[in-house]
């Protein structure tokens, strides 16, 4: 039978990792250096994995930690759940909702939303955490999430999907580039322009360079990025042209840009991810209500 793991060699190892230190550590957790670096050998010793390069006083997690602190900081978020939900039935609050969304829709889009959800429940706080659709579905399918904003275009085991209406991609340029010109911009226009390109990790960018292929058209892709409000940046310093969700264009804000709509149309089309067979708070409906009504508004 397999060694339970020491809890106290979780939260040493997790300090750590967020203060960069073993003495850090000891401060957040208000215990000697020397407790702490035994906590970890122990930890290490119990796992049989190394997890820190040392460099005398130095320390520095390596692949194998920063892996295994994927897990551990899951743990720690299941924990807090726990927490909020006993202090909801104490009555200490009256209601918690946790939201995890796509980052373009989190860091600029949601801000309303939230603001019009807390107005509508006064007696209510919100978490939101930006990530990938990936992990969105499996952050709410452990239910350590209520709300899932992410893309998930097939059936996925412990949620229900409830798709939103759907949204385009649009073209970015900058103010005084010729396609800003044009009513509309269609995929050969970005024949021999630069062009700003997503990151691998994009839906968005393989759906482009789709269009582009069977269109025969070629660019000049000078420059990459992880996120389309990157590129919108990039584009309004005159840095080249690209394709962008339109939530993107929103956060970024439009000083500099130029926005037309981009043909063929590229659908950009995400969902609501609930846990499956878990009984749906008032609060999670009323947000759900509000996204949907707000997207309507917006951009149906």
């Amino acid at each position: 039978m397999a060694k339970p793991i020491n809890m106290r060699q979780i939260e040493a190892f997790r300090a750590v990792i967020l203060t960069g230190s073993m003495t850090g550590a000891g401060e957040m957790l208000n215990i000697s250096q020397p407790a702490v670096s035994r906590l970890i050998r122990d930890l290490e010793r119990d796992l049989d994995l190394t997890l820190f390069k040392r460099a005398g006083a130095r320390i520095t997690p390596n692949e194998e930690a920063l892996l295994l602190n994927i897990e551990v900081e899951r743990m720690f978020i299941g924990n807090e759940k726990i927490r909020e939900t006993a202090a909801a039935i104490r009555g200490v609050s009256t209601g918690m909702l946790r939201v995890a969304a796509m980052p373009n829709l989190a860091v600029g889009y949601l801000s309303p939303l939230v603001s019009r959800f807390l107005d509508e429940h006064p007696n209510a706080s919100v978490t939101l955490h930006e990530d990938s659709s990936v992990n969105i579905i499996d952050l709410v399918s452990r239910h350590q999430y209520d709300i899932g904003l992410a893309y998930a275009p097939m059936p996925h085991p412990g949620v229900e999907v409830r798709p939103l209406p759907p949204t385009e991609a649009v073209c970015v340029v900058p103010k005084g580039h010729p396609l800003a010109r044009q009513d509309e911009v269609h995929v050969r226009d970005l024949e021999g322009n630069d062009f700003i390109r997503l990151g691998s990790s994009s839906l968005l960018r393989h759906q482009i360079h789709k269009v582009m292929e069977a269109a025969n058209v070629h660019c000049n892709d000078r420059i990459e990025v992880r996120y389309a409000a990157t590129a919108c940046i990039f584009v309004s310093r005159g840095l080249g042209i690209s394709v962008v969700d339109p939530f993107a264009v929103r956060e970024a804000g439009e000083a500099g840009l130029v926005v037309r709509p981009f043909r063929p149309r590229i659908p950009y089309e995400f969902s609501v991810v609930l846990a499956a067979w878990r009984p749906r708070s008032r609060l999670v409906d009323d947000f759900v209500t509000i996204v949907r009504d707000h997207l309507i508004r917006d951009f149906g």
